[in-house]
């Protein structure tokens, strides 16, 4: 998908989220558009700490195998797109996270949202 992809999930994104979901946003990432904040994780991704190299890739994508549901396949332990949404969104919602936590949490959903609707980053595993 790239930035601009991801950016214009971002874009569509921000045309509807409420006042206060704006306000929300705004709170955690400052004047960074939802748009801007989209690619993050990609740009992320060269750096060298342990999380970026190691833990974060899963994320990025869902493997279902032919004739088989997302229920019925086999989970990696790693984690996948599905995973990886809810645990930023319980943090999103939790009231004790700290703001670095939530930061991380809404640049990741965001961008996975825009993951998964990219033919490369879901399929079969052998598409």
């Amino acid at each position: 998908m790239g930035s601009i992809g991801h950016r214009v999930t971002g874009e569509i994104a921000t045309n509807y989220l409420s006042a206060t979901a704006k306000r929300e946003i705004c709170a955690l990432i400052g004047g960074e558009s939802l748009a801007e904040a989209t690619s993050w994780a990609d740009y992320m991704r060269s750096s060298p700490e342990e999380f970026w190299r190691y833990q974060d890739s899963p994320w990025h994508y869902l493997k279902v195998p032919v004739n088989q549901t997302y229920l019925t396949a086999k989970k990696p332990k790693e984690g996948d797109t599905v995973t990886a949404l809810e645990k930023f969104t319980k943090t999103l919602r939790d009231r004790n996270a700290s703001k670095e936590d939530k930061q991380l949490a809404l640049r990741f959903a965001i961008h996975i949202v825009g993951d998964i609707h990219q033919p490369f980053h879901d399929g079969n595993g052998k598409d």
